[in-house]
């Protein structure tokens, strides 16, 4: 027995300021099973699309007040409703008037006086592509809905490893990002850190990150230095990177019996050293990306710390937001001071709303603070 249930009914939304045109597109689109909603100027057409949100958009070209083709330019301007299908009706069959449709986002013209049959072909054709379309982003939506989850999921949390006495702010641009950061306990009373970018982000270099988490685990070992270490988490991740993807990664081991810091940058922002003595400042050493050379070669910085001090680590979207208004390296020294040195537990979420400021971020955002 075969299991009842509902199937989508394909809608068209007919926007002409003529009712028997209107009347007529709707009897024949019911005919074949459509189902219709109607409008008579531009502002009731926008309102009816964001309202039912059709499959496909019929907008006649000659309208008062609002031409169809300027009801179409505002319509795409609604990223809810902008992916909508617009066929043009026009009893004008000029290249001019078509070139201004297409550009204003049109995806085909019908020509008055209308041949039912024209119409109705265009039409499923039409809601064909688009029901194609949109299961092709549904199912990319859905996966990258799992990736975000998986991804997540591998994420050291605070509470996970208290020992390791840090704090994290971590915000993908999309679903699944490109940033990466892991803490792990390598030794007695060693501990390292790490924050990556994955550059070019897609579904395949969000999945390198999976590949980091294992590779940094296997690897990661006080009997070696850091720059032994790179060069071979360089060896071994390269084979997994296309053309177009490359990783740079910030790496902090701290030995607390020791009272000694490491610092190793591959083609990463300079991390940021709060000394309970002194003003914060950059700690950075000129390292090449992993990924792009078979040999790299990287430098170390040493620090000597003491109780009380800290480290911020954190990827290049911290720094750039939309409207060119991104963050001088003074001013997020200055930010830093505020608020890893006069707040506690909420100090890292202040860094993070204080360095955004309001504006909108155009890449992923990590911040990882390290409490010695």
């Amino acid at each position: 027995m075969v299991a009842s249930g509902v199937v989508h009914v394909p809608s068209v939304l007919v926007i002409d300021d003529d009712p028997v045109s209107v009347k007529v597109i709707e009897m024949n689109l019911n005919r074949e099973g459509l189902s219709i909603i109607t409008a008579f100027n531009g502002k009731e057409g926008r309102e009816k699309a964001m309202e039912c949100r059709p499959d496909l958009i019929l907008l006649d070209i000659n309208m008062p007040d609002e031409t169809g083709i300027e009801c179409c330019r505002e319509l795409k301007k609604d990223p809810q409703i902008s992916d909508i299908p617009v066929i043009f009706l026009s009893a004008e069959d000029d290249v001019d008037v078509k070139i201004e449709g297409f550009k204003a986002g049109g995806v085909d013209f019908i020509t008055k006086p209308y041949n039912l049959y024209e119409v109705l072909a265009r039409v499923k054709t039409h809601l064909k592509l688009y029901r194609a379309h949109k299961s092709v982003t549904d199912y990319q939506a859905a996966q990258l809905q799992n990736l975000s989850s998986a991804q997540k999921s591998i994420l050291i949390k605070p509470q996970n490893l208290p020992e390791g006495n840090f704090q994290v702010f971590y915000e993908p641009l999309n679903r699944a990002g490109g940033d990466f950061y892991e803490v792990i306990r390598s030794g007695e009373s060693v501990f390292d850190y790490f924050v990556c970018d994955v550059c070019g982000h897609s579904t395949g270099s969000a999945l390198v990150t999976a590949g980091l988490k294992v590779l940094l685990h296997q690897n990661c070992s006080p009997l070696y230095s850091q720059s032994e270490l790179i060069f071979e988490l360089n060896k071994l991740i390269k084979p997994l990177l296309t053309d177009e993807t490359y990783v740079t990664m910030v790496w902090l081991r701290v030995n607390r019996l020791s009272k000694k810091a490491t610092l190793v940058h591959a083609g990463h922002p300079p991390a940021i050293f709060l000394s309970q003595k002194s003003a914060p400042v950059y700690v950075t050493a000129e390292g090449e990306m992993i990924g792009v050379f078979d040999k790299i070669e990287v430098a170390v910085s040493e620090v000597t710390i003491a109780p009380g001090d800290s480290f911020l680590l954190y990827s290049d979207g911290v720094l750039s937001y939309d409207n060119n208004a991104n963050v001088e390296q003074g001013e997020l020294l200055e930010i830093a001071k505020r608020c890893l040195v006069t707040k506690s537990e909420d100090a890292i979420t202040c860094m993070a709303e204080s360095v955004m400021q309001g504006n909108k971020p155009v890449d992923d955002r990590t911040f990882l603070l390290v409490k010695i």
